[in-house]
C-alpha cells in the first residue's frame, strides 16, 4: 500500500446541530456507512477497533474499495487510505470540529490520487474541472447523508440526493 499522500487536496464540510460526542459515536461504528453513504451498497467488516481498522466498500455501481483506517484519533477523527484493493489509493481525513454552541462541524479532506502522477501545470485544469466537481458533488452527497441520518435516525436514501457518474448503479 503507497503511504504518501498525493500532491492535491480539497476539502467539504457540514454544520451539524449534533454534538461531538454523537457524531464520534456515529462515524466510528462499524458499517456506519450503510447508514450514511448514499451510494454504499454494502459495507463489509475485516478488522475494527481504535488501533485501526479495515472495511470493504461496495458501491451500488459495483466498484469495491478496501479502506485502510489508521489509529483513531478519540473524539477528534481518523485518516484512512481508500482504492480498489492493489491500485493506487486516495488518502482521506475525517475530523470533528467543535463550535461555539455545543455542535460541530464535519470535515472531510481528500487527497485524490487520480492524475497525482501527471505533471502538476498539466493535471491542473483537468483536476480543478473534473476530479474537484465530481469529488466534491461525492463529499456534499455523503456529509449529507451523515445529517440526515443524524436528524432522522433513518438510513439515507440510496443516491441522494443526486446519483454520480463514478459510484451509482
Amino acid at each position: 500500500m503507497v503511504t504518501h499522500r498525493p500532491p492535491r487536496c480539497f476539502s467539504h464540510h457540514v454544520l451539524l446541530e449534533a454534538t461531538p460526542s454523537e457524531v464520534w459515536s456515529l462515524i466510528t461504528q462499524p458499517r456506519h456507512l450503510e447508514k450514511i453513504h448514499p451510494y454504499c451498497k454494502k459495507n463489509e467488516v475485516v478488522k475494527w477497533g481504535p488501533e485501526g481498522c479495515t472495511d470493504i466498500l461496495l458501491y451500488s455501481s459495483g466498484r469495491r474499495f478496501i479502506r485502510h483506517i489508521e489509529p483513531w484519533i478519540q473524539g477528534i477523527g481518523y485518516n484512512l487510505w481508500i482504492g480498489e484493493e492493489d491500485g493506487p489509493q486516495s488518502y482521506v481525513e475525517w475530523r470533528i470540529e467543535p463550535t461555539s454552541n455545543g455542535h460541530c462541524n464535519l470535515r472531510i479532506r481528500i487527497y485524490p490520487h487520480l492524475l497525482s502522477r501527471w505533471p502538476s501545470l498539466l493535471a491542473a485544469l483537468p483536476f480543478r474541472f473534473w476530479v474537484r466537481r465530481r469529488l466534491m458533488s461525492y463529499l456534499d452527497a455523503v456529509l449529507s447523508g451523515v445529517r440526515h441520518h443524524l436528524n432522522t435516525g433513518k438510513s439515507v436514501p440510496r443516491d441522494e440526493p443526486s446519483s454520480h457518474p463514478w459510484f451509482s448503479a
